[in-house]
């Protein structure tokens, strides 16, 4: 299994027919008026390729969220991906997975949301957070 593509987003779902639907994919930083700071749901959406003879196999993802001070937590326990076979045994079967988050952050700077898939880092994302004071 490999992963295809994975990013951040505002808000994201997926159809019956494998589709994803995104609002504001591909943010990767957010201006809080102060901090510590709880923000909406982030979105991870993840694609995920498998070759024929990987369907049948048991495969996981999990997440971890890693502070620009280098803390690093779990975000929940690793999740089963199922792949469904493709009717022409030529094709790689494909899943989407979206994962929603809701953080608190405590400092600015660089946070990572670091994708595992069946235990090995597959990818990390990077969302930088700065802490934007309004004009009085």
């Amino acid at each position: 299994m490999e992963l295809d593509f994975a990013l951040l987003a505002k808000a994201a779902e997926t159809s019956e027919a494998g589709l994803v639907s995104l609002v504001g994919g591909g943010v990767d930083g957010i201006a809080v008026p102060k901090l510590p700071a709880l923000i909406p749901p982030i979105s991870v959406v993840a694609r995920f390729v498998a070759k024929p003879h990987e369907v049948d196999q048991e495969h996981s993802i999990r997440f971890e969220l890693v502070t620009p001070s280098g803390e690093v937590t779990s975000l929940g326990n690793p999740e089963p991906i199922a792949f469904t076979r493709p009717s022409d045994d030529s094709r790689d079967s494909q899943a989407i997975g979206v994962a929603q988050f809701a953080f608190k952050f405590g400092e600015e700077g660089k946070y990572s949301i670091r994708l595992y898939t069946d235990e090995q880092l597959a990818k990390s994302l990077d969302l930088f957070v700065v802490e934007k004071t309004q004009p009085k």
